[in-house]
């Protein structure tokens, strides 16, 4: 038995406790009383969470008369990092969450193509990359990461937030650096920093310790973890947003009927609305609040640093990642859906 540890507790055993707190009987019958969908979030005081998923569950109620409700948690509530989520929905312990990009890259690298370091000029061109991902390589894979993909959302931007200043790019060279996907670990290897995986959770105190000299994060989680108080520089450097998908697993889908899956479409369309807008709403506000705190900040990205960045994207990480994903599968996946996007083209 692996024996991964959370905290002291052995990782099978916590899933076990989860699941004997999880666990509930379901008739067929139960839409027609009332279900109640187990859902799960990355972060309790993101707008994704308090406004988003909150409309949520108020609009599933009024387009159900009240059938359908969701229980929300987040995945730190439940003694879990987000990397377990394709587990956790495969299980059938949850029916609904979300799935961050980065965080399943391991699992299923194909999935880990839209996240693509040094190719975003900003959150719109994102969005439109999500979306034609979602439906070329995302959904295509419903059984491999947990269920049926409804909206792709985004936190916001993901900046370089460190101790020491980047002068140049050469500033990064042997400093730990927290990332959360392999895509951030070779863009930053590339550059001579050391990678480190650590929690969402333990950013600060890593930080305020010494045990990593910088982090990717966003703005909105900076300014709600007041990373202000322990770094003095954040950055730039064309990581793009943090992002992902609300997905539903199959059994949860599979007991709605057809009428209620045809009504919640629509739903499902302004969900991802909803999802962007708040990205591009907290990026702005967290970053201005930030830099109100003494941050100096070097955002957009400097113009000279670009075609490096582009370089090491296009020579070093795409085909790194098509050799994880699948080869020629991932470069057509790819040059088809993103490329046209993204002016950046794998396998060249």
């Amino acid at each position: 038995m692996k024996t991964e540890r959370n905290g002291g507790v052995p990782r099978a055993l916590m899933f076990m406790g989860i699941a004997t707190a999880f666990s509930f009987c379901v008739s067929s019958q139960v839409l027609a009383q009332n279900t109640t969908w187990k859902s799960v979030a990355l972060i309790r005081d993101s707008k994704q969470t308090t406004e988003k998923w909150a409309w949520l569950n108020e609009e599933l109620q009024e387009r159900t008369d009240g059938a359908l409700s969701l229980d929300l948690s987040t995945f730190a509530e439940l003694g879990l990092t987000g990397t377990e989520f394709i587990r956790f929905m495969s299980t059938g312990l949850v029916d609904a969450g979300e799935l961050i990009t980065g965080y399943v890259s391991g699992e299923v690298p194909i999935i880990e193509g839209v996240q693509m370091m040094g190719v975003y000029d900003g959150l719109d061109e994102a969005e439109q990359a999500y979306d034609a991902w979602t439906e070329a390589v995302v959904a295509p894979n419903a059984d491999r990461i947990g269920g049926t993909p409804v909206a792709s959302f985004a936190f916001a931007n993901m900046y370089l937030w460190s101790t020491f200043p980047m002068e140049d790019l050469g500033s990064l060279e042997g400093k730990k650096v927290r990332v959360f996907s392999t895509a951030q670990a070779d863009y930053l290897t590339e550059l001579g920093a050391e990678p480190v995986t650590i929690p969402l959770a333990e950013v600060p105190q890593a930080l305020e310790r010494g045990v990593v000299d910088a982090v990717i994060t966003g703005p909105d989680v900076a300014n709600r973890t007041q990373l202000y108080e322990v770094v003095d520089y954040v950055t730039d450097l064309m990581f793009g947003p943090g992002a992902g998908w609300v997905v539903v697993s199959d059994r949860a889908m599979s007991r709605l009927d057809e009428n209620t899956r045809t009504e919640l479409e629509g739903v499902w369309d302004e969900l991802q609305t909803r999802g962007w807008e708040l990205a591009n709403e907290e990026n702005q506000t967290n970053l201005d609040a930030v830099i109100e705190q003494g941050v100096e900040a070097k955002v957009p990205v400097p113009d000279e640093w670009k075609p490096r960045l582009q370089e090491i994207a296009k020579e070093v990480v795409l085909p790194a990642w098509v050799d994880r994903a699948g080869g020629d599968a991932a470069v057509t996946a790819f040059n088809d859906a993103i490329a046209p996007i993204v002016g950046v083209e794998a396998g060249e």
